[in-house]
């Protein structure tokens, strides 16, 4: 599968470390992200997210505004990597289910392979891993919307790797969207790190 794609200049980034999704290993090796003395959460940050339109998994067109109002976690992932981003995924699900009752709160998993993952491939992948489509966004579209979204938007890291290669270099971190669709958290996917992600998200959903 192609991997060469046009993409925007990398922008200074909250994330360090890069975790590879490569598609030619099943080896589900969580030593490719592990920085030494890596804290649970970034310092406190609030940035502004810049508009976007992109497409769900059920072919909606899905904007920042639409999010407004809302608290969400964020998070950037593929269809085809076999390893880190089917764990990641499933961490965001277990968060889906302990805040059930909360209908304020959106999940949105935003696909950094937008060429490849179409809708229907995200459906799929969102039905695999127990996505309620009403609560959980599978985000794909333009590629250059995609980039924008996540370098200058997120001020995530994402690399995608040279022609031939097939392996897309991206952030294993959950972001924490308030109401006014601020960026108000960073967190790994350790225990410690959903814990204190449950916490900020109870701390945004207080907030007027």
């Amino acid at each position: 599968m192609q991997s060469h794609r046009s993409f925007a200049a990398l922008v200074p980034a909250l994330v360090v470390g890069l975790t590879a999704c490569d598609r030619g290993s099943t080896k589900d090796d969580a030593s490719s992200s592990v920085i030494e003395n890596l804290v649970v959460q970034a310092p406190a940050i609030d940035f502004p997210l810049p508009d976007f339109t992109l497409t769900d998994q059920n072919k909606n067109l899905v904007k920042r505004a639409d999010l407004e109002g809302k608290v969400w976690v964020a998070s950037f992932i593929f269809t085809s990597c076999p390893s880190i981003c089917p764990r990641l995924t499933k961490r965001k699900a277990t968060m889906q289910e302990a805040l059930l009752g909360n209908d304020d709160v959106r999940f949105v998993s935003i696909s950094v392979d937008p060429e490849t993952d179409t809708p229907e491939k995200l459906s799929e992948f969102a039905t695999k891993h127990g996505a309620t489509s009403a609560r959980w966004l599978f985000l794909t579209g333009d590629p250059k919307v995609v980039d924008a979204t996540v370098l200058t938007g997120f001020k995530m890291v994402l690399q995608r790797s040279t022609p031939g290669s097939v392996d897309i270099s991206h952030a294993e971190r959950f972001c924490v969207v308030d109401r006014k669709a601020h960026v108000r958290g960073l967190f790994d996917t350790s225990d410690e790190g959903l814990t204190a992600l449950k916490a900020r998200v109870a701390e945004l959903r207080a907030e007027k």
